[in-house]
């Protein structure tokens, strides 16, 4: 015959409990592999000709901190407002999240940001007033081009595209393109103008040569040769030319040859000693050796020519210093790395999306831009894309994997068995207690972003 079993109220046996500490059995000592926080870079911040650093940017925004993401933006970039409206924005093209459903908008966050800075008394830039005008021919099929013709539409022009090759072969962005057509804007494509005269009216009149598309080597746009065909004419009251843009006159032809020049930085070269020797050197940079003519790469090669000019004077050799602020492998250098900045701690290492944990993410609509009327566009000088509120500026940031960089979101603190992750109060960032870690590597497995690395254990 068995003695009596105690049991709980709910018929479980008792079982024995530990009123003591297991503070001294320090399993740190079992540990061969140890984990670490290492920030890395994004993939956006590496396609951006600037270097802007997004995922914080995005951080900072996502959490409702306005004031520091635009500092943070004006690190890098001294016209945010102006690239919000015409950067051809290559960092959402190399956004992780495009792999999961849609990219960031990054661009449009950025706009939001210079919006909200203007808010806080820094007045927008002025507004055209209208005007009238007649037909006029826009000969051309980039971004100048798209936006000669849509400005001419709001003074109240006809104006007509008029371009040599087909549209597919436009080299200005799609975004541009589909907008200008969705205006109501016509293109006369595979016409190449060939002359003009003046007629007994008064109007102009615009000889054009048709042309017919033959297909290149593979390597870039097919060629337009001329089809044969009878010309055509067009009678307008103007003509724009919106093509082959080139450096200034006055600026000697073999300073654009790369041949002739020497490289110090991917937006940036130098003239060859013996064109200056004994005198101020002569550094090149913008529309001569950038093959994007565009905004973003003209602040690229004035933030290179900056620092190449400031580590000259300090008696440092700028392809040295550029090469060692470099955001990833793509170029764009940082200016916070320059002035020894906290971007300067992270790994050069880029984070692709197949090092992401994507299982923490759900799939989340890109937040579209608010745009105004087809009416009020083709009529009036308000911006197309309108600025988007807080709150979805808010809601789109948060969207953003952060690549690489930790945001402090506890999966770490939340998986670790030995509660060895702790946060410290001062700096409010998680820190690993090396004396109870086992460097099992739950934390680094479960980071959604990257942040982390596990490592052979020193010693």
């Amino acid at each position: 015959m068995t003695g009596p079993t105690c049991a709980t109220a709910s018929g479980l046996p008792l079982m024995p409990r530990s009123s003591g500490t297991m503070s001294w059995n320090r399993t740190g000592t079992w540990r061969f592999l140890r984990p670490r926080y290492l920030d890395k870079t994004a993939p956006c911040s590496e396609a951006c000709p600037v270097g802007q650093d997004i995922p914080k940017i995005e951080i900072l925004l996502a959490q409702g901190a306005f004031e520091e993401a635009w500092l943070r933006l004006r690190e890098e970039n001294p016209l945010p407002g102006v690239c919000g409206r015409v950067c051809f924005h290559p960092c959402e093209r190399s956004c992780n999240r495009k792999e999961y459903d849609e990219p960031v908008s990054i661009n449009g966050l950025e706009r939001f940001l210079a919006d909200h800075a203007w808010k806080q008394g820094i007045p927008p830039p002025p507004v055209a007033e209208p005007a009238t005008g007649k037909r006029i021919a826009v000969v051309g099929g980039g971004d100048t081009a798209m936006d000669v013709a849509r400005k001419l539409l709001r003074l109240g022009s006809h104006p007509e595209i008029v371009y040599r090759r087909r549209v597919e072969d436009m080299p200005a962005h799609p975004e541009e393109i589909e907008e200008a057509r969705e205006e109501g804007i016509p293109f006369r494509t595979l016409l190449s103008p060939s002359r003009i005269r003046t007629a007994a009216d008064g109007l102009l009149e615009l000889e054009l040569t048709p042309m017919r598309s033959v297909e290149g080597d593979g390597r870039g746009r097919a060629r337009a040769v001329p089809s044969g065909e009878p010309t055509v004419t067009m009678k307008v009251s103007a003509v724009f030319s919106a093509v082959g843009a080139s450096h200034s006159e006055g600026v000697p032809r073999e300073w654009a040859d790369p041949s002739r020049t020497v490289p110090i930085g991917p937006h940036l070269r130098l003239l060859p000693e013996g064109a200056w020797k004994g005198r101020t050197p002569v550094f090149l940079g913008g529309d001569l050796v950038n093959d994007a003519k565009t905004v973003v790469t003209a602040i690229a090669s004035g933030k290179e020519a900056a620092v190449a000019i400031d580590a000259s004077f300090r008696g440092i050799a700028p392809e040295r210093v550029l090469s060692g602020i470099r955001i990833g492998e793509k170029g764009a250098i940082s200016m916070n790395r320059y002035l020894e900045g906290d971007r300067g701690k992270r790994q050069d290492h880029v984070v692709r999306f197949e090092e992401i944990n994507a299982i923490y993410f759900e799939s989340l609509e890109r937040k579209a831009r608010p745009r105004v009327t087809l009416g009020e566009r083709r009529t009036g000088f308000d911006e197309v894309k309108m600025r988007i509120s807080g709150s979805m500026a808010i809601r789109e940031a948060e969207r953003c994997f952060h690549c690489g960089l930790c945001d402090q979101c506890d999966n770490c603190h939340l998986f670790c068995p030995d509660i060895a992750v702790l946060r410290d109060p001062r700096t409010n960032r998680r820190e690993i207690d090396y004396d109870y870690c086992k460097g099992c590597g739950v934390c680094v497995v479960e980071c959604p972003r990257n942040a982390m690395v596990l490592e052979e254990e020193p010693g």
